[in-house]
């Protein structure tokens, strides 16, 4: 329907908006095209505050059942969407690439060594980048097939 050329740059955030004494807090994945976010799936959550694991995994798991195996270029998110279990869950076969925002002072390991992530970037420009994978591959994209929750 939307006619997104493959591979899809994907969006996960979650916004918390207040009407009077009504809260909404929900969990959004869309389809990034020519810079705007669509929404293509969404969890309303019956909580204050971030999205775990699980419902994160149930909102991409939602998203393959509607739109099928597409080719990945990455998937973007904002900060708070980080944690161990999650990046495992990204990375299982087939890894989904992801570029996720992440505070200046999170530690980040290369090799044997942790580093603060400012310590590891402090030499790149702004606007610049620099990947770190565990493939040589990190500039590809991943094919999502299907994940079990």
């Amino acid at each position: 329907m939307l006619k997104i050329p493959e591979p899809w740059v994907l969006s996960v955030d979650r916004a918390e908006w207040h009407f009077g004494t009504c809260v909404f807090n929900i969990l959004v994945l869309g389809g990034v095209h020519q810079g705007v976010a669509i929404p293509l799936v969404w969890t309303m959550l019956e909580k204050p505050g971030n999205a775990n694991t699980l419902e994160r995994m149930q909102l991409l798991s939602r998203f393959l059942e509607h739109f099928g195996p597409i080719q990945i270029a990455y998937l973007t998110a904002d900060r708070e969407f980080v944690g161990q279990e999650w990046f495992s869950y990204l990375q299982a076969d087939p890894p989904t690439p992801i570029r996720i925002r992440i505070r200046a002072n999170h530690c980040l390991f290369k090799g044997y060594r942790a580093l603060k992530a400012k310590t590891l970037f402090a030499h790149l420009q702004p606007l610049s980048s620099r990947c770190y994978a565990k493939s040589a591959d990190c500039g590809g994209t991943g094919s999502m097939s299907r994940r079990c929750v």
